[in-house]
């Protein structure tokens, strides 16, 4: 049977209801809050719009500079020496000295000896032939006593042969008178032909002695040649060095036999030397115009197979410093063009190797001497055949162009490099140029648009070091000049 009883009601708790009553003012109190902060926002002002000021881009200018009249053409080089004389022995023998300076990289002075051969040889064979030489003047003047007793017979010959003649006519007029007999005429005829033959073997005599006097002096002169080769000879016994130099190798040392011709030492002229270098054609090609703006036919002619003598800067640079000396162009050093490297190899003179200039006008120890294999820096000073313009490497801009600030606008210009260096650029100046009122621009722009208003800061830092700082900042190492040449935006052409 089922239950059908209603549950009794569930009580309410008085404490909920007491907690109830107790939260009333805090609500009310976060509510009023709410509002007050709601109001505050709401009678505020509406904030004032402003419009954004635009300013023109900022750039650092520079004064365009003139390039001179004469560019830089620049290479490595090597010293070479201008001449290197070996020595080798003229005579056979032993040596018996060798001296100090025989020693490589010793420095000898001309005429200082340096090796001795034994000279006893040569030494002998000159007293031997002043031995002779003193034989043959014996036999001379003894020739020459004959010559003149002989003379002098001649003389007295003539005078009995005219006396026997006189003889003769004499006879003669007796004959004719009939006061003499033959028999004298025929004495006195014989008497004639003896005076004769006397004469004519003086003479004869006189003449073989003259003969045998030049023969004598014939020998004479043979024996002074080999006089004079033998003292040759003894010369050539001592080695002396030929001018001032460098002993570079010395093949021989002292009690060794040498024979003719064997190499006893080579020295190094140092009076002057040889910078090698190679040049590119391009850069031959500033060389050769140079000379065509000359226009004579000397020029010319020389232009073919001789370069001109133009100044050239020999440099060395140590620990930071620069030191050059003064040289000229001097020839090609072959015909034609290194196979290995296509360039023509070149020779410059320094005529003043141990006179350095050092460019930075700071104490400090320059180099001696140019010294053999040193490597150069070679920059040819080459006349410019039109005006240049100077300026920083960083003011190029890629595709050969630079920014101009003219009238408070970027203009840019199309340029002609003639020469880039590592820090400055020369350009051949154009007519679309003012140097006196346009002004370079050397400072990067992020958009650079041809004809945009622009605003003008002179540069404050050196140029170097601007040029520095795009190099390895903006480049990473690399010559922004070798980039591809991309338009500027919104460049038209200039």
């Amino acid at each position: 049977m089922t239950d059908h009883r209603i549950p009794p009601k569930k009580k309410q708790s008085p404490q909920g209801f007491e907690y109830l009553v107790r939260s009333i003012p805090f609500v009310l109190i976060l509510v009023a809050g709410v509002g007050v902060l709601i109001g505050s926002f709401t009678i505020r002002d509406a904030p004032q719009t402003q419009r954004p000021v635009s300013l023109a881009p900022l750039v650092e200018t520079v004064a365009l500079r003139v390039g001179g009249d004469e560019l830089h053409v620049e290479a490595d080089g090597e010293v070479i020496p201008f001449r290197q004389i070996s020595l080798a022995s003229q005579v056979s023998g032993r040596i018996v000295h060798k001296t100090e300076a025989c020693q490589a990289g010793q420095y000898v002075h001309k005429g200082e000896l340096l090796v001795q051969i034994d000279p006893r040889d040569s030494d002998l064979e000159v007293r031997r032939t002043q031995e002779l030489i003193k034989q043959t003047e014996v036999s001379i003047e003894e020739l020459d006593v004959e010559i003149a007793s002989t003379r002098e017979l001649i003389a007295l010959a003539k005078q009995d042969k005219k006396l026997q003649q006189n003889e003769l006519d004499r006879v003669r007029k007796l004959i004719e008178r009939k006061a003499t007999s033959q028999a004298a005429l025929d004495t006195a005829l014989r008497s004639g032909i003896q005076v004769d033959n006397t004469l004519q073997t003086l003479q004869s005599q006189s003449q073989v002695l003259r003969t045998r006097r030049g023969r004598l002096l014939s020998d004479k002169d043979r024996l002074l040649v080999d006089l004079e080769k033998a003292m040759l000879d003894r010369e050539r016994c001592d080695i002396v060095s030929p001018m001032d130099g460098v002993v570079v190798r010395d093949a021989v040392e002292q009690d060794d036999f040498v024979q003719r011709g064997t190499t006893l030492v080579q020295v190094e002229d140092t009076d002057r030397v040889e910078v090698r270098f190679e040049l590119k054609l391009n850069q031959l090609r500033w060389i050769w115009m140079a000379v065509e703006a000359d226009g004579s036919p000397e020029a010319s002619v020389s232009s073919s197979y001789r370069l001109p003598d133009l100044p050239v800067d020999v440099s060395v640079e140590m620990e930071g410093q620069r030191f050059t000396w003064k040289g000229r162009l001097a020839r090609y050093d072959d015909a034609g063009l290194n196979p290995a490297t296509r360039t023509v190899p070149c020779i410059a003179y320094v005529d003043q190797p141990r006179e350095a200039e050092n460019s930075e006008n700071r104490a400090a120890i320059a180099p001696p001497v140019l010294l053999r294999g040193m490597f150069v820096k070679v920059a040819i000073q080459v006349p410019s055949t039109q005006p240049l313009i100077e300026i920083p490497w960083v003011a190029l801009r890629p595709g050969d162009r630079i920014w101009l600030l003219r009238d408070e606008r970027l203009t840019v210009a199309a340029v002609t490099v003639a020469q880039a260096g590592d820090d400055r650029v020369l350009l051949f100046d154009d007519p679309s140029i003012n140097q006196d009122q346009d002004r370079l621009i050397v400072s990067p722009l992020a958009l650079a648009v041809n004809g945009m208003k622009v605003r003008e800061e002179p540069a404050t830092i050196p140029v170097a070091d601007l040029t520095e700082q795009k190099k390895l900042n903006g480049l990473n190492g690399h010559d922004h000049r070798d980039q591809a040449d991309e338009p500027v935006e919104g460049e038209r052409s200039p």
